[in-house]
């Protein structure tokens, strides 16, 4: 029976995203989905800065920039009254500073189409119905659309079936956690008298509160409880125009609904994120509050983490296996978690009613707004720049001569332009978009000493990582061999990335800083090379 590298289970978002970075990876896959068509609703909406700068490597980030709406302010308000708002890319570092807003249905369209651009197609119909590890391998039982069953072995597999997963199931994994109390109602359609500006706003009077967001261009989506908690029909446009009336700026109409649901909100993380050969990904191993917008961001940032280290246990000779997929866990659960917690805190916030809890809401968002540091916290927080991963095997401890400056080991870098050999500018942004590790040497001020310090330092990273010379001066040196090199004339990438001296920095596949140095340690870049062999 052939044996193919990895098993796909689910073709949403985060499911297209890993089939798109196993083509970057060079993993040869299948994906396959229990559903015989694409979902047609729009579900998730927001593309927040992090997950922007995730998709850069697979190419899908300026169509989503085209296609997206960009989204101004969050404002929060009482009975419609603006008691405060703040930029959403206010102090956001970053190329994609500006979140977008692309309905669920249309981000998966736009993966779909990158998909098949590269030859690729989603299996419909096909469900996963058992799972059997074994020691070199994964075997799965799938059904067709006809009715014939196969059984398939795979190298690894990938859970990203959504909060029912059929992955988790048969793993039997523990999916612990809350259902809220409080069931929600939906709608989707035209909103008469709203200002056009795309922007979120919560809006709230002592005893609920409402939510609005863009969906596109004309349309809307209001979010508010119902009454009842423990109705969960169907709810009718007029019931959702009641709540807004109560709750939300005066002269709001709804009208043309295109969506009207019910739901009820569950907050809930997966005992574990790998078991043996298969990894759960998304929703199957995170459900959360929509509140921030984060689930659909956290599973596709889920699926560029495990992608590439998927790809490095698959090398022919590869060492270190174990750490890498074990890293996955250790990584991207802490980061499930913060978000399942934060999404909670914001909720319950907006959920608080009564005298009491309206004149807190009131005091506090006017009070906290009119700090900008507060303001361009809740847009960092909300970015998804902060991820960090903590020390793991593939987060060195940080080999750093100065208390503070540049960027540690488990965040992500931020983009400087240098300039090519000739003169060209170029963004170091730019040159992390491949497959592989990248190592930057900056040679510091001292010119004198940074050749044989470069050298030392390419001598001892090998062949593995994609080397970049980062040079403090306006031209090459002289009788310079030693490979590609970027000059930095006015010395803005060494103080963007703190660079005194001269020193290294190591950078991952998904763009995260694995570790780093100054001054040049070659112990600390040995370590790093023998942790990232394949």
């Amino acid at each position: 029976m052939a044996q193919l590298p990895l098993l796909i289970v689910g073709a949403g978002p985060t499911g297209l995203t890993m089939a798109l970075e196993c083509i970057r990876h060079g993993i040869d896959f299948r994906i396959v989905d229990k559903s015989v068509a694409a979902s047609t609703q729009s579900k998730a909406l927001a593309i927040w800065t992090g997950t922007l700068e995730s998709l850069s490597p697979i190419g899908i980030t300026p169509d989503i920039l085209g296609r997206g709406l960009q989204v101004k302010a969050f404002k929060f308000a009482d009975r419609g009254n603006v008691l405060a708002s703040f930029d959403c890319a206010e102090g956001v570092d970053s190329l994609f500073p500006q979140p977008r807003i692309l309905p669920q249905n249309d981000t998966e369209a736009l993966l779909l189409e990158h998909l098949t651009a590269k030859g690729r197609s989603v299996e419909r119909g096909v469900q996963l119905i058992d799972l059997k590890e074994a020691a070199d391998h994964v075997a799965a039982t799938l059904t067709h659309p006809d009715g014939a069953e196969e059984i398939a072995e795979f190298s690894y597999m990938a859970g990203c079936d959504g909060a029912r997963s059929a992955c988790r199931h048969l793993l039997n994994v523990d999916f612990p956690g809350s259902t809220e109390a409080q069931t929600f109602l939906l709608f989707d359609g035209e909103i008469e008298g709203h200002d056009e500006e795309p922007e979120f706003m919560a809006s709230w009077s002592g005893d609920g509160s409402v939510a609005s967001f863009p969906v596109r261009t004309g349309t809307w989506r209001i979010i508010c409880q119902r009454e009842n908690a423990d109705d969960l029909s169907e709810p009718r446009l007029e019931e959702i125009q009641a709540m807004v009336e109560r709750h939300g700026p005066p002269g709001w109409k709804l009208k043309n609904p295109l969506w009207l649901s019910t739901f009820r909100i569950h907050e809930r993380l997966a005992a574990n994120f790998r078991v043996g050969r298969v990894f759960l990904v998304g929703d199957a191993a995170h459900i959360h509050s929509p509140a921030g917008g984060q689930g659909m961001n956290t599973g596709i940032q889920d699926a560029c983490n495990l992608s590439w280290k998927i790809a490095a246990a698959l090398k022919s000779g590869a060492t270190n296996v174990e750490s890498h997929l074990d890293s996955y866990e250790l990584e991207r659960r802490p980061v499930a978690e913060g978000v399942l917690k934060g999404a909670s805190d914001k909720l319950h916030f907006g959920l608080a009613h009564g005298l009491l809890a309206r004149i807190i809401k009131d005091i506090a968002v006017t009070t906290v707004m009119q700090s900008a540091v507060f303001r361009r916290h809740m847009a960092f927080e909300l970015s998804e720049l902060g991820v960090h991963y903590a020390e793991n095997a593939l987060i060195l401890a940080d080999a750093w001569s100065y208390s503070d400056g540049g960027f540690a080991p488990g965040s992500r870098p931020r983009s400087v332009v240098v300039r090519t050999a000739d003169g060209q500018p170029i963004d170091l942004w730019e040159k992390w978009m491949h497959a592989g590790h990248t190592l930057m040497i900056f040679s510091g001020p001292d010119l004198d000493a940074a050749v044989d310090t470069i050298q030392l330092a390419r001598e001892a990273a090998g062949e593995g990582p994609l080397i970049l010379t980062i040079w403090h001066g306006a031209s090459v040196p002289q009788d310079w061999e030693e490979g590609e090199i970027l000059l930095d004339p006015d010395g803005s990438a060494h103080q963007r990335f703190g660079m005194r001296g001269a020193g290294w920095y190591w950078i991952r596949p998904d763009l995260y800083v694995a570790a780093r140095s100054q001054p040049v340690c070659l112990e600390t870049l040995q370590v790093a090379v023998n942790r990232f062999k394949s």
